[in-house]
């Protein structure tokens, strides 16, 4: 049976395998003295490590109740996190979906243009912008209207006898039944 390092390889373009053989797997390569040196500190430090971990271990096993907080904390903290991508890919696709509509009407409105001609989507321009305006001078009078009544109505409620109360002493009708 082949080694799956070797079958591995094998895959590769034979530049790609030059280089692992000069730059990553040679004895003298920059990667193996650093790999050497870096085991050598750790065999050092494996007692240390080791010490500590068999500490961390008794911990563990002497306080279950430490261990089950900081298991809740660990998924508390990995739940936010996930919602915080969540959030950021909603916020992101949603600024993307609105650039593209933004864009859309920019795109719809010169090809509209383009058809009807600059002078004729000049007049168009001119008529919604008179009907939008004349719509919203009716609303603006129609809440004029309102607020005025409402006004006397307040004028009325605070004018009677008792301070503007009703007869059982709660607030004045508002007149919505």
């Amino acid at each position: 049976m082949l080694n799956p390092l070797s079958q591995m390889l094998d895959l590769l373009p034979p530049s790609s395998l030059e280089y692992l053989n000069v730059y990553i797997l040679h004895p003298d390569s920059p990667f193996q003295s650093i790999r050497r040196s870096l085991g050598a500190s750790l065999a050092g430090l494996y007692p240390i490590l080791a010490l500590a971990a068999d500490k961390i271990t008794q911990f563990a096993l002497n306080s279950p109740d430490v261990v089950l907080i900081v298991f809740l904390l660990a998924v508390l903290l990995l739940a936010i996190q996930i919602l915080n991508w969540t959030r950021r890919m909603v916020v992101s696709l949603t600024r993307l979906v609105f650039n593209l509509m933004f864009y859309a009407v920019l795109v719809g409105i010169a090809a509209f243009m383009y058809q009807r001609g600059l002078e004729a989507s000049i007049r168009d321009a001119f008529v919604v912008v008179g009907k939008v305006w004349g719509y919203a001078q009716g609303i603006k009078d129609v809440f004029l209207k309102e607020y005025e009544r409402y006004a006397e109505e307040e004028r009325k409620n605070s004018m009677r006898p008792g301070g503007g109360r009703g007869p059982a002493g709660g607030k004045a009708s508002s007149g919505w039944r």
